[in-house]
């Protein structure tokens, strides 16, 4: 817990202790603050960006599709079409929409 967010928690029990400090819409306004899930630091956000683009820039390094793995698409009897080849092998290269 930040220390602002456990500041707030220790104003908020002192009011209900002695309910003489602050105005109850101050109190209202504080327990709907600590009620909000906890942010992330500025360093716990840059962590989190660069786990993100991390995982986004292996996703576009894909290798290509061997040989063996066209032929083997090639050969399926589904396939009427050449789009309908090419729809496979972007699916199996993980890439392209469903149609």
């Amino acid at each position: 817990m930040s220390e602002e967010r456990e500041l707030l928690g220790k104003i908020l029990v002192a009011y209900r202790k002695d309910n003489s400090c602050m105005s109850w819409g101050v109190a209202r306004d504080i327990e709907y603050l600590l009620a909000q899930p906890e942010g992330l630091t500025p360093r716990e956000g840059l962590a989190e960006y660069k786990k993100g683009y991390a995982k986004a820039e292996l996703d576009l390094k894909r290798e290509p599709l061997s040989n063996e793995e066209i032929e083997a698409i090639w050969g399926q009897d589904s396939l009427g079409t050449t789009a309908e080849f090419v729809r496979a092998i972007e699916k199996a290269h993980g890439i392209g929409g469903e149609e």
